[in-house]
């Protein structure tokens, strides 16, 4: 079974098979004979995938039509508004929208500092937060 799965990842050109090395363990499961595929229950199961599939592609082909309708053949729905097509006017936007936020959290910190003063306590890890970052190499 293991090997038709590789060569089937193979014809589908989602690996090429050069070196591969390959370690298992047995592994005790909770496992449901009753549940277990059939080949007649997976061939029934594949018909009904099948005609889910057919479905979600019609349905995407008809989001396709209606937002070439809505915003013509050539366009994808998703291009810059002609006021930020303009690197002078994009930057002006973004200086406001930045100003907006920036006033915002001002004001958030002044409402959280009187909180803080009124109420005279501490709350642990009050407004905490943590970043990641990862490479993979």
């Amino acid at each position: 079974m293991f090997l038709q799965a590789l060569e089937l990842c193979r014809t589908a050109g989602m690996v090429s098979l050069g070196q591969v090395t390959l370690d298992g363990t047995k592994v005790c499961a909770n496992v449901s004979l009753r549940k277990a595929m059939s080949h007649g229950r997976l061939t029934e199961k594949q018909k009904v995938l099948a005609a889910e599939v057919s479905a979600l592609l019609a349905d995407a082909d008809a989001i396709g039509d209606a937002e070439n309708a809505r915003f013509g053949k050539d366009k994808r729905g998703d291009e810059l508004p002609p006021e930020l097509a303009r690197r002078k006017s994009r930057l002006v936007k973004l200086a406001e929208a930045r100003a907006a936020l920036e006033a915002d959290a001002a004001a958030l910190a002044r409402k959280d500092a009187d909180k803080k003063a009124r109420d005279k306590t501490v709350v642990s890890g009050y407004s905490c937060m943590a970043t990641t970052y990862h490479t993979a190499k």
